[in-house]
């Protein structure tokens, strides 16, 4: 009796990590990053169809109005640019596929205070990663309620 062949392991999936397109095992985070301890950050996720993103320019506006309400100074239209995020996606096997990308801002190492510092440069680790097909959408309609914010006003004597 002959055994099948042995399945070839799935490459490593890809993410864009600080810039650059790097396999999974090369990603890390500091347990000292504001996003994991605080949740100091903010993120979107996009839909991908037939390798496109969808929505792009919309995602990147919200996240830019965003970082702009945490005072985070990144350009995401720049950060996450869509020749990456193409190349991101195909890397990931998803350029005829379906998936989600998730892009995900935090204000970087923790300087030793609950409260932030002014951020006065890039923030920590700009990151997507695709999602690989997972079960169908599911029919029902969705429902959605939206809060609007206001930016915090500064004190007197605040930068």
């Amino acid at each position: 009796m002959t055994r099948p062949p042995a399945r070839a392991a799935a490459p490593a999936p890809v993410w864009l990590w600080n810039g650059r397109l790097v396999p999974e095992p090369a990603v890390t985070v500091s347990p000292r990053d504001r996003g994991l301890r605080y949740g100091d950050g903010l993120y979107e996720t996009l839909r991908v169809h037939r390798g496109r993103v969808i929505r792009l320019a919309e995602h990147l506006a919200r996240m830019a109005q965003g970082l702009a309400l945490l005072a985070l100074a990144l350009d995401p239209h720049t950060a996450f640019a869509a020749a990456t995020l193409a190349e991101l996606v195909a890397q990931n096997g998803l350029a005829a596929g379906e998936g989600r990308l998730r892009l995900l801002v935090t204000r970087g190492i923790d300087q030793g205070s609950a409260r932030p510092r002014p951020q006065r440069s890039r923030p920590g680790s700009p990151t997507s990663s695709p999602f690989r097909r997972g079960p169908r959408s599911d029919p029902r309609p969705l429902r959605l309620a939206t809060v609007e914010a206001a930016a915090p006003r500064p004190r007197p004597g605040q930068a």
